[in-house]
């Protein structure tokens, strides 16, 4: 994924989870983690978690937000490359941090 054109020059890498046992994978978080042996060169991982199965943790709220406004905008063809997700989340982002009149809201989209 980190070889992919839009991905380069990506240093740190933040992992969200809300904690459920099917993201408690201790070999990849060890993994992601390591050091003196890093699974992905050159990028650094920040891994968080939040208790599981509530729904109302800032990561919950940002993505029930996408996935509303997805849902709403999207045309008949969706969503059918990576590159295009990615442009849908930056424009609902700015959208989002305009309507807000926040900069705080605005966040980079990779």
């Amino acid at each position: 994924m980190f070889a992919e054109k839009c991905l380069q020059g990506v240093k740190k890498c933040y992992q969200y989870s809300d904690g459920g046992p099917h993201f408690r994978n201790q070999q990849l978080v060890y993994a992601l983690l390591r050091k003196d042996k890093p699974l992905i060169p050159n990028i650094e991982f920040v891994i968080n978690f939040c208790e599981p199965y509530h729904g109302k943790g800032v990561v919950d709220s940002l993505f029930g937000k996408y996935e509303i406004e997805l849902e709403k905008n999207l045309d008949e063809d969706g969503i059918n490359l990576i590159v295009d997700l990615k442009d849908q989340l930056r424009h609902l982002t700015f959208v989002d941090s305009i309507k807000s009149k926040s900069n705080s809201n605005g966040h980079e989209v990779i």
